[in-house]
């Protein structure tokens, strides 16, 4: 019924897609996944895994979060950082500020 009154139940979606997405928004929002393990009431963390996908713009947006905060010296993390990963997402970072 839900489905119907969104104006979706003759799309293919169903409730189980909805759940995914869901689970995906917050992830992608800031959510911990821990959080988002208990709000879906899931007994292990691995099958809140598989409902929640990280986006490459999150994966990279937090990449540059951590490494902000090592440069600053917030983090007590090594000090080491990985000049592949980084100039990967360097050069993803300068493309995607040319196209704005």
């Amino acid at each position: 019924r839900a489905l119907e009154r969104a104006g979706l139940s003759d799309k293919g979606y169903s409730l189980h897609h909805l759940r995914h997405t869901f689970a995906t928004d917050m992830l992608n929002a800031g959510m911990r996944l821990e959080v988002l393990q208990q709000i879906l009431g899931h007994q292990e963390i691995e099958m809140t895994l598989r409902y929640a996908k990280m986006t490459d713009l999150t994966r990279e947006n937090e990449y540059f979060k951590a490494m902000d905060r090592i440069e600053q010296g917030e983090s007590h993390a090594p000090r080491r950082v990985h000049t592949e990963l980084q100039k990967v997402f360097e050069e993803k970072k300068l493309h995607r500020s040319k196209r704005k």
